[in-house]
């Protein structure tokens, strides 16, 4: 007895020991960390290392890599003594970090911000510090590499090392951040890429006995491992102590995030490996490979670190003697850090010396180390909190919301919504319209007691009702930002939380009951509580608390009991229990069910369920439940796939694909094998045959697992491909059984998905001039808002700068530096207006655009926008919000003009008729950059009265009508708006032929087809931002040239007769000085079929004029710009072999063009003095010299092509007469007046916008003009002095400082480098000069920068006006790696791709596909090119190669 006393008092007074222990070191640890605050203050700078032998600290700025341990020391002993100094200075430290969450130089960022900003969120829950650290992680993630799999260590090293894609053992301890993350708001994404980082690590980092490299080096092309290499260690076949001490504790820390076994097995092994080779007092060598031992330096931090991870992964196994032992070597570990030997004490403020940060460097060899006094002080913390029996990790267990839906997912549905993207959009419109869904929805219980038989069954509709409108409603306040829908679920789940007593009782069916009902009621608890912040805590616990006590313990008994006969409860008790795990944060819970999913023993498990044909437990019983219980299933799989898990969709080889193929094939009226099954209930063993009961009536259950298996996956399912195809969109769920609506849900390979990187709201601030406005490809009708209409920054009649809008016209222009159209402007209200002013604000957040639409919500008028278009006709649907008078402005006199008082003047004459009232038909002639007419019909589907004709201000001719329609609050009005050049008639068959009926969204529907039957032509693999990029410029290349014909082929002429088309098609808004460059060459490979009806239109003009058109509006000639430039159009058709047009009267066309004179063409002054002389020519004499020059060089090249040797050598001739202009004294273009002499005095910088201003060039100066000879670019360098000259002139263009000065006018010279001018159509062919040179990788860098300065994907995104698409084709030819610097001909010169991969689908099923591998941002270099395998030579490629099909690979390099 007495003996047992003393074993027993010995134990307790080990145990106090033990306990002392922790204490005794923690306050050591908080001494010593006063001394350091003494010594430092509040320095701008942070404690990196002291050197051994001495005693103050190296302090180091915020950018260093280990910046984030000191404060996170601090934290950690701000937890210990609670110290308001300590906390005051954990503050101070952390916040100088704080810029660093704004730019990611390496991976480090992960040890910067989570072991400071992490700890101070742990311990303070302030969100300053969660939002910092879910920034942080976003710019983390930048250095992933989804090819290898990995994010990327060390920037620098690519080019420094040649370590393309280098990731270091460290990294694996950065992937907490992004863990932590994606469990507090960051997303799944972010889990993702955690989870592909340690999984890649794991397969390529290790040696076979589990010793780790330092570094691993990937091919970035690949994506495979070239080396491994211990950079940091003895030699690349050594272990390096804190490689591998990394190693533990990150793959501790995976397994703590995933649950996923694999990695703690892989944790066990490289920690075994580790202890194995320790030393006795178990503190490592440097590395254990050393050559030196036992002589070589000690890490004291791979100690440190291990003793903490060892510590966690202690109390994560799941073998209790491994367990113990990780404990006791942690807890020996510990012991010996805190002796003489290793804790610093009085030698130097640091808590431990003895560490070692990189020995071949010879840095840091036997010094205290801040990282080392982290892992410390962690492990102490750790152990004393093993010690009490608490938790070591606070993190959030689970990802939320994560149920059904993760954030990503919510946001990809809003998309859908916002941009009406079927087939998602109709199944949204379903879900709109289903009662539960309505915020208005008015709640049937709450009941005491709920059940599906029984004396309480009356209760089973209305509370399934109940539920299933808590979880609708949470859904559509996600989805549409509604908070009465926010309301109205939480309305709900209150009233049933503190209600609801009971389920059953004792009925039956109670835990189907508990798992649907129970189901709903945690999804919409998990979205509400996870997005909304209205909610408060008191909601949520009583939440929790009626799940806890109500719906669990109805399934604790489920999962005890027998099993039971039908497996679809099973089913749906498993997607119940994992739900209430999320949602409680209770990985009890949620473990039990994915248990039970593998191996309960029960009917409705994966394996107990599906057989392995996919004959299901139930086929014999009808085909109802067999596809509820697959539903259920699914559902459970997909929670587990948003919480990180994929195994569950996997299980059993993919049974439950077998399932839902074997139940969709049978349910499609085909045979399939069916034997006797023996359930585990014992009860369902005597169907011969499968039941034919309910066949062929499909559930809304095929779109959760088709996306997953075929979308996610790359699986085939296509007998549910077919049931997916019958059914068009999921709809509702029966009763409460399922969520229902997948199509919206679940889908995510939306028919028309690169629609959804077009983005119209681009180029519209600023100078870009585009309107984000609804429009077809090609179409005569640009339906869009205009928020002004009276000066040069609203040539489009749209800056997305402004906050209200005076209305919606029909007709825009896209990029131009002119304005003009703006017709029939539309403006709804309600009420009567502020001040008789017709304007109102919108709200800038309802502001939605995609190619074909475009909404809005008008906050004054308190009216929903949305417009749509044809050809022909525009659509625009109105809900009036008020209940207020619904009005409508129709406003014939407004339009873009110059100014505000063109706007009283431009309309010459106006004729208007009301034939009903529903139609208002008219004609108009108006002028501000043309004269032309035109003629309407507004068609309204509601009945108008005129309540007011606005009174005329002096010279304005049209009217201004108020209409009023007998609405009701939250009515639709519908108007449709049809034009014609030609007649009435015309515009009435438009509205008949394109837009007969009311339906909105069919209209819609079809623009957006058009779109995207052009956008699939170009498919682009490269990030989010440069597919943005590439297909808003395709967007904005496919606004025009605009298709002014009627349906019938007529259109009215540049004489204003009436012709009729050969083509059926009549092009005009035709900007040639601006679109001949590169978007017509592009219209030859993206868009053929239209190439030549545009030169037949060409030609008509000049049947008409007398002459081709230079700048052509609504048909009519604006002798806006200089050149004929409709002539290179012309010969680059021709060369390029479309015969769509009669060649001689092609021919004859330019010929005339460049010989007859007419405005800006006085060819016999050009051809007496060989240039325009600025005496007899004020105006552009230089630009119009040269540009003549290039026009004469395409004629000559048809005429030898047409074998007209004469005319060949004529314009030939004239050709060269750019050299007349070229100045030897200061090798510029420079103007020269008749008798010879040069211009004086002569100022090369001096800008003139010359055709409002005077001046020699156009909208340029002389080292802007200098270049614009892409016809003889060898001819230009032997006038400059050869190659060396030229480059270094060329050189001086892009380095001269880029400030200018100008003469007047001169907004369109934007996008400077240096003197080039990005922002102007002179300059785009010249940064591809270097290449003619001798010197490509000038030419390649540039186009970087061009890149990154000047098109950006926001709405000021570009650097100059659009143009009509020229900026954007410059962007689209460069993106691919080539240009026509010479645009006739087909001659491409090759410069750097800066997307991954382009193809083109061609006609004759051909296709021709750019690869640009490596491409990264440090590889901006060609290192090679090869078309169809064979080497490139010259850099140039041509279009008849590009037409046949093939395949152009550049290799990129960061090295020239």
């Amino acid at each position: 007895m007495i003996k047992k006393r003393i074993l027993s008092l010995w134990i307790s007074l080990c145990v106090i020991c033990i306990a002392g222990a922790q204490e005794k070191e923690l306050a050591y640890c908080n001494r010593q960390i006063h001394k350091t605050l003494k010594a430092i203050g509040t320095s701008s700078k942070l404690p990196r290392a002291i050197e051994a032998g001495k005693s103050s600290w190296d302090m180091v700025s915020a950018h260093d890599w280990t910046s984030g341990f000191f404060p996170g020391v601090l934290w950690y002993d701000y937890e210990y003594s609670h110290e308001p100094e300590i906390k005051e200075k954990a503050v101070h430290f952390t916040k100088l970090l704080e810029s660093l969450s704004s730019k990611v130089t390496s991976h480090d960022m992960g040890f910067q911000m989570f072991c400071s900003y992490g700890h101070a969120y742990r311990l303070t829950k302030d969100d300053y510090y969660k939002d910092i650290l879910l920034k942080s992680a976003d710019e983390l993630v930048k250095l992933y590499n989804p090819r290898v799999g990995t994010i990327l260590s060390w920037p620098w090293k690519v080019k420094e090392s040649n370590w393309p894609h280098n990731t270091i053992i460290d990294n694996m301890m950065n992937l907490e951040l992004l863990f932590w993350a994606a469990k507090n708001g960051g997303g799944k994404r972010l889990y993702d890429i955690a989870l592909s980082h340690a999984r890649v690590t794991k397969a390529n980092h290790f040696r076979a006995d589990g010793s780790c490299y330092h570094v691993a080096v990937y091919d970035t092309i690949s994506g495979t491992l070239i080396k491994g290499i211990t950079h940091q260690g003895y030699s690349d076949a050594s272990m390096w102590a804190r490689g591998q001490a990394w190693a533990i504790y990150g793959y501790t820390m995976v397994y703590r995030e995933t649950r996923d076994k694999e990695y703690l097995r892989f944790a066990e092994k490289v920690a075994d490996l580790y202890i194995r080779r320790l030393p006795a007092d178990l503190i490592p060598y440097w590395d254990f490979d050393a050559p030196d031992i036992p002589t070589a330096p000690r890490d004291a931090s791979a100690a440190a670190v291990v003793a903490s991870a060892l510590l966690e992964l202690s109390t994560l196994e799941d073998d209790k003697e491994r367990a113990d032992k990780y404990y006791k070597l942690a807890e020996k570990m510990l012991r010996n850090l805190s002796t003489k030997k290793y804790q610093s004490r009085d030698k130097n403020p640091a808590l431990l010396l003895h560490s070692t940060g990189h020995y071949p460097a010879d840095d840091e060899i036997d010094a205290s180390i801040i990282y080392a006094d982290y892992y410390y002080i962690e492990a102490l913390m750790r152990w004393k909190k093993i010690r009490a029996g608490q938790s070591l990790s606070e993190a959030n267990k689970f990802m939320h919301p994560g149920i059904l839906h993760t954030k990503e997912s919510l946001e990809r549905m809003k998309y859908y919504v916002d941009h009406r993207i079927e087939p998602a959009y109709s199944s949204y419109r379903l879900l709109e319209a289903d009662s539960c869904a309505l915020s208005t929805y008015q709640m049937q219980g709450p009941f005491e007691v709920i059940a599906r038989l029984g004396v309480n069954k009356h209760t089973k509709r209305p509370s399934e009702d109940d539920h299933k409108a808590a979880y609708l409603n949470a859904l559509m306040w996600t989805l549409t930002g509604d908070e009465a829908h926010a309301r109205k679920s939480i309305e709900i789940l209150n009233a049933y939380s503190t209600t609801l007593k009971l389920i059953g009782p004792n009925d039956n069916d109670d835990p189907l009951c508990a798992s649907l009902q129970g189901s709903m009621l945690a999804n919409a608890a998990e979205l509400i509580k996870h997005t909304y912040s209205k909610v408060t805590p008191a909601e949520i616990a009583g939440w929790e608390k009626m799940l806890r006590t109500v719906f669990i313990p109805v399934l604790d008994t489920f999962f005890k009991a027998k099993p039971y006969t039908n497996g679809n409860w099973g089913a749906a008790a498993t997607k119940a229990y994992m739900a209430f795990g999320i949602f409680l944060e209770d990985e009890a819970l949620y473990n039990q069910a994915v248990h039970f999913y593998y191996n309960g023993h029960d009917n409705g498990t994966i394996k107990n369920y599906i057989g392995e044909n996919g004959q299901c437990q139930e086929s014999g019983r009808d085909q109802d439940h067999v596809m509820f219980g697959l539903g259920n299933l699914a559902e459970a799989c997909e929670t587990a796939y948003n919480q990180g898990d994929e195994k569950m969709y996997a299980a059993l080889d993919n049974r439950l694909l077998t399932g839902y193929e074997y139940t969709a094939k049978y349910n499609l009226g085909e045979s399939v094998p069916f034997t006797t099954w023996t359930d585990i209930s014992g009860r369902y063993c005597n169907w011969q045959t499968i039941s034919d009961k309910l066949r062929g009536v499909f559930r809304p259950i095929y779109e959760i697992v088709y996306n997953h298996y075929v979308t996610r996956k790359g699986l085939d399912m296509p007998y549910t491909r077919r049931v997916l195809s019958k059914m068009s969109v999921e709809g509702a769920s029966k009763w409460c059984d399922g969520p229902g609506y997948g199509t919206l849900f679940f889908r995510t390979d939306m028919d028309d998905d690169y629609i959804r990187y077009a983005d119209p709201f681009v180029g519209t601030s600023d100078n870009g001039h585009t309107f984000p406005g609804a429009c077809v490809p090609f179409g005569f009708i640009q339906a869009s808002p205009e928020t002004g209409n009276d000066e040069w920054k609203y040539c489009s009649g749209y800056n997305f700068a402004d906050d209200s809008l005076i209305g919606f016209a029909q007709t825009h222009l896209s990029g131009t530096g002119c304005p003009d159209l703006g017709d029939v402007l539309l403006l709804p209200f309600s009420g009567e207006v502020k001040d008789g002013v017709y304007r109102s604000k919108f709200d800038k957040k309802s502001e939605k655009a995609s190619p074909g639409y475009y909404s809005v919500r008008l906050t004054d008028a308190a009216v929903d926008v949305e417009l749509t278009s044809t050809q022909r006709t525009s659509f625009h649907r109105y809900v009036y919000h008020s209940a207020a008078p619904a009005c409508l402005l129709v406003d014939f006199q407004s339009g873009i003009v110059w100014d505000k008082e063109r706007l009283k003047t431009h309309v010459l004459s106006a004729e208007m008729d009301m034939p009903d009232n529903h139609t208002i038909t008219g004609r108009q002639v108006v002028e501000n950059w043309v004269k032309r007419q035109y003629y309407y019909v507004l068609s309204f589907d509601k009945p108008y009265v005129v309540r007011e004709v606005l009174p005329s201000a002096g010279g304005e001719k049209a009217k201004r009508l108020i209409l009023d329609f007998d609405l009701a609050e939250g009515d639709t009005l519908q108007v449709k708006i049809a034009l014609s050049s030609v007649c009435l008639e015309g515009a009435k068959a438009a509205l008949a032929k394109e837009n007969p009926g009311w339906d909105f969204d069919k209209i819609r529907m079809e623009a957006r087809r058009q779109w995207n039957n052009l956008f699939d032509r170009v498919k682009v693999t490269g990030s989010d931002e440069q597919k943005k990029n590439f297909y808003t410029s395709l967007y904005h290349l496919f606004i025009q040239p605009n298709d002014m014909a009627d349906t019938d082929g007529r259109y009215r002429g540049a004489d204003d007769k009436v012709y009729t088309s050969k083509t059926g098609s009549y092009y005009s808004t035709l900007s040639l000085w601006d679109t001949y460059r590169a978007a017509h060459p592009l219209y030859t490979i993206l868009s053929p079929e239209r190439v030549d009806g545009m030169i037949q239109s060409m030609l008509e003009h000049y049947r008409t004029m007398g002459y081709l058109p230079i700048w052509a509006l609504w048909g009519k000639e604006a002798y806006c710009m200089i050149g004929n430039h409709a002539i290179p159009v012309i010969v680059d058709a021709y060369l390029k072999g479309f015969r769509g047009f009669d060649v001689e009267e092609a021919y004859a066309a330019i010929r005339g063009s460049s010989t007859v004179s007419h405005q800006h063409s006085d060819w016999e002054v050009y051809d007496r003095y060989g240039y325009y002389p600025f005496d007899i020519i004020p105006k552009e004499s230089v630009s119009r010299t040269l540009e003549s020059a290039y026009d004469d060089y395409c004629v000559a090249r048809m005429a030898k092509s047409l074998g007209k040797e004469k005319d060949y050598a004529y314009f030939s001739c004239r050709a060269s007469y750019y050299k007349n202009l070229l100045d030897p004294s200061t090798t510029m273009m420079r103007g020269k007046d008749s008798k010879g002499k040069w211009r004086t005095p002569f100022n090369t910088f001096l800008l003139s916008h010359a055709a409002t201003s005077g001046g020699d060039y156009t909208e340029g100066n002389a080292w802007q003009y200098t270049w614009h000879v892409q016809h003889d670019v060898d001819g230009l360098i032997d006038l400059l002095g050869g190659k060396e000259k030229f480059v270094n002139k060329l050189d001086s263009l892009f380095f001269l400082e880029s400030s200018v000065e100008n003469t007047g006018f001169t907004q369109d010279v934007t996008g400077l480098i240096g003197q080039y001018a990005h922002g102007n159509e002179p300059s785009h062919h010249v940064a591809y000069l270097y290449n003619y040179a001798g010197q490509p990788y000038k030419t390649q860098q540039l186009i970087r920068e061009i890149f990154d300065r000047f098109y950006l994907p926001k709405p000021d995104g570009l650097c100059g006006n659009d143009d009509c698409g020229q900026m954007s084709a410059w962007y689209i030819f460069s993106a691919m790696g080539f240009y026509p610097v010479n645009p006739i001909g087909g001659e491409y010169i090759l410069g750097a791709p800066q997307v991954e991969e382009v193809t083109i689908s061609l006609p004759n099923d051909k296709t021709f596909t750019m690869q640009a591998k490596g491409l990264s941002n440090e590889n901006k270099y060609v290192k090679s090119v090869t078309w169809n395998g064979e080497p490139v030579e010259n850099f140039r490629i041509h279009h008849s190669e590009i037409m046949k099909g093939g395949e152009l690979v550049f290799v990129m390099t960061d090295k020239y």
